[in-house]
């Protein structure tokens, strides 16, 4: 569970059939295969979805700015006929679409392209205001008066956040501070509306078909408000295969660093450690220790028997006794002590970034998965992130090892807890040592599933290949 931040975001996929044949063996080949492809669908995805925001954006402003143009020339009409109400609906919508194109897209860690779509919309906001002026000479002084106002209140406050979210260096807040911007559009044109619609009432003496707008500003604070399952909609479309949606994750946790660097860093940096230099006391403590570092060697990539996958919140004695269970069967079959990776020994303290940033290779190194499970295994989100990544780059599900922790006089209801916490898995619970660590991994997830319930059932879906839904068991099998 110590482990530190990842590298912009993580992305899996499971129960979708590979989009040409089965994936390669684990292997520095199929490591780079994996995230070339990767990177590619995720590039494409990236332009896909900044075009579509792009296209959703100028053709609002167009249609708005043409209406703005046929109200300045014929004004606003009292009587209460359906053409004025359809007139004035779709210059409503006109004016909402070009915040909600925000509101799904761009995607939350391309801080590129949320700068670039939020100057692209201070631009149409301004031009907004310029071609608003005849319109508004078109109106009594203080119907005029009130609509400028409520008009200018909406564009320049959206303004005033945007530029905020554009200053801001770090990927989350930007995106954070874009969504307010939206929130803040979104009301203040409710209230524009009202102000309007209240203006010109009392002007006509009766209810001004401008009215209607303040039920359509209802609409883009519903969809900006089901952000999630917007994206989920357009990672569907834009990503129908679940190997290539995989293979994109992967590249996302590697980062920007090239694919033969990642590569080449990851041979340099995998260490081992054989389990019987290992005594109790080492992992006893809930924080790390630099000193466990020198128990581990260099070893090429794999050669490690073992990937040991568990969170630091369980029980430290009853999981050294399921690894030492573990153990003595490895060492009856293969006739050796298991070289194991685990991130307590295996893992440089002082440079933490590097070793998360080689993770999906790292995991690719090793011929199979121990999973130390106990009452909080489903709670901690980099161990999810551990199993679904194993099974992304190449690893068999039969090479899965499941090793139930299980506290000495408590282990039927440990059983029943672990039971439990595999049949109600939620992604959403599963909490890491640092929140900003949570945060970026689960805006990786909304980025690759658009919703973390879908992320779930991936997850989901792996815990019933294996047969871990129902009273699981030790695995019986442990294959290298």
């Amino acid at each position: 569970e110590h482990r530190s931040r990842p590298s912009r975001c993580i992305a899996w996929q499971v129960g979708m059939p590979a989009c040409n044949g089965s994936r390669a063996a684990l292997g520095g080949d199929a490591v780079v295969q994996s995230i070339s492809e990767g990177r590619r669908v995720l590039r494409r995805y990236r332009y896909q979805v900044g075009a579509l925001m792009l296209t959703v954006s100028l053709a609002s402003a167009g249609l708005w700015h043409w209406f703005a143009r046929y109200f300045s020339i014929h004004g606003f009409d009292c009587e209460q006929t359906w053409q004025n109400y359809v007139l004035l609906g779709c210059w409503a919508v006109s004016s909402s679409l070009q915040f909600v194109s925000l509101s799904f897209a761009p995607l939350e860690d391309d801080l590129l392209l949320m700068r670039s779509a939020l100057i692209a919309e201070i631009c149409l906001m301004a031009l907004s205001l310029y071609f608003l002026l005849p319109v508004f000479q078109r109106l009594p002084p203080v119907s005029g008066i009130v609509v400028e106002i409520g008009i200018a209140t909406q564009r320049l406050g959206f303004i005033a956040f945007a530029i905020r979210a554009i200053c801001s260096k770090d990927t989350s807040r930007t995106h954070w501070r874009m969504c307010r911007a939206i929130h803040w559009a979104n009301m203040l044109g409710f209230l524009k509306h009202g102000l309007a619609a209240t203006a010109l009432s009392l002007q006509c003496h009766e209810l001004h078909p401008i009215s209607v707008s303040i039920v359509l500003d209802l609409l883009p604070i519903l969809i900006c408000n089901q952000r999630q399952g917007i994206n989920a909609l357009l990672n569907r479309v834009f990503i129908r295969c679940g190997a290539k949606r995989a293979a994109a994750g992967i590249a996302c946790l590697v980062g920007r660093c090239s694919t033969s660097g990642v590569l080449a860093q990851a041979q340099d940096r995998f260490r081992t450690v054989t389990l019987s230099r290992l005594t109790f006391e080492d992992l006893a403590p809930s924080t790390p220790s630099s000193t466990l570092f020198s128990l581990s060697s260099p070893t090429p990539l794999g050669q490690c028997d073992a990937f040991v996958s568990h969170s630091w919140s369980d029980d430290p004695l009853a999981k050294w006794s399921a690894l030492q269970r573990w153990r003595i069967e490895f060492v009856a079959t293969h006739g050796k002590e298991p070289a194991i990776w685990l991130d307590r020994c295996c893992i440089d303290q002082s440079s933490i970034d590097a070793d998360v940033q080689c993770l999906p290779v790292f995991l690719s190194g090793c011929r199979s998965l121990v999973v130390l499970c106990g009452t909080s295994y489903l709670s901690r989100l980099w161990c999810i992130i551990e199993l679904l990544t194993f099974v992304h780059m190449g690893g068999s599900l039969k090479n899965i090892v499941f090793l139930p922790v299980l506290r000495d006089g408590m282990r039927k209801e440990d059983r029943s807890s672990i039971d439990a916490a595999f049949q109600y898995f939620d992604a959403k619970d599963a909490m890491c040592s640092l929140f900003i660590d949570r945060q970026r991994l689960l805006s990786g997830v909304r980025i690759a599933f658009g919703h973390v319930s879908v992320f779930s059932g991936a997850a989901q879906q792996i815990f019933k290949e294996v047969g871990w839904t129902e009273t699981p068991r030790a695995s019986a099998s442990v294959e290298v």
